[in-house]
């Protein structure tokens, strides 16, 4: 019984796991994003959430940013794998295949709203919940 379950998983090309996950969607956002460090800077991981500098430096600071970050000298950073794993967080049950971005699109992806969103979601009912 426990062959053909075995058998079965490693015939589904289709299915992936959850760190093939995160290390596609980690390849995905350095092509995209030109990211060719361990490390994203606010200014690119403002591009990629689609929120403004001041916006991620202020959750930063209040301890309310959803993804680990660190801080070298002054500047925070957050880990491309942190990123990625943030991302895929909330898809790893469903192990689906995440979007192949397009270089030539100009407009963004379903990487970059679905992430947005996320994030605006958490920021927006820790907010609210500050003012009750």
């Amino acid at each position: 019984m426990e062959e053909q379950t075995n058998q079965g998983v490693a015939a589904s090309p289709s299915m992936i796991t959850p760190m093939e996950e995160v290390q596609r969607a980690a390849r995905a956002l350095a092509e995209k994003y030109k990211i060719d460090s361990a490390f994203v800077r606010v200014s690119v991981l403002s591009r990629i959430l689609g929120l403004a500098a001041p916006t991620i430096y202020a959750a930063m600071k209040a301890g309310r940013f959803p993804i680990p970050h660190r801080k070298v000298g002054s500047t925070p950073l957050v880990k491309l794998d942190d990123l990625a794993r943030w991302y895929c967080a909330e898809n790893l049950p469903s192990a689906r295949p995440l979007p192949i971005p397009q270089s030539d699109a100009n407009r963004p992806t379903v990487i970059d709203e679905a992430a947005k969103a996320r994030l605006v979601k958490k920021v927006l009912r820790e907010l609210r919940e500050e003012g009750e």
